[in-house]
């Protein structure tokens, strides 16, 4: 893995979905932090401008209608952090991750000795 080879411990990076509705954005961010997937302590600010906002109220999201990318940085323990911003340009909802590579190795053993 990178991070260990170039002995860093953490990883970074935007998941985004393709969608221009903000509930949408909104909801998938519920969901992820009711799951346990957004970051306890780390929050990052969404730039002014680029917000979610939707006054329509919020979309139900499952499991099953997560984009498989990120599916598997969760599965892998990448975190959220920080609530999802809307790139009109990219037409995307963008989400911040982090993994750290500590935990990616608990939970890849875990897998492993299954």
């Amino acid at each position: 893995m990178v991070v260990k080879e170039y002995n860093k411990r953490y990883l970074f990076g935007c998941c985004s979905i393709s969608s221009t509705n903000p509930a949408e954005g909104i909801a998938v961010y519920q969901y992820l932090k009711l799951a346990g997937h957004v970051h306890q302590t780390i929050q990052v600010n969404t730039k002014p401008g680029f917000e979610c906002v939707s006054p329509l109220g919020i979309e139900t999201v499952n499991e099953k209608n997560l984009p498989s990318v990120l599916l598997r940085y969760i599965q892998f323990g990448s975190k959220v952090c920080g609530y999802p911003a809307l790139d009109k340009e990219f037409k995307s909802i963008d989400f911040l991750m982090l993994l750290d590579a500590d935990d990616f190795d608990k939970i890849m053993l875990e897998k492993l000795a299954r």
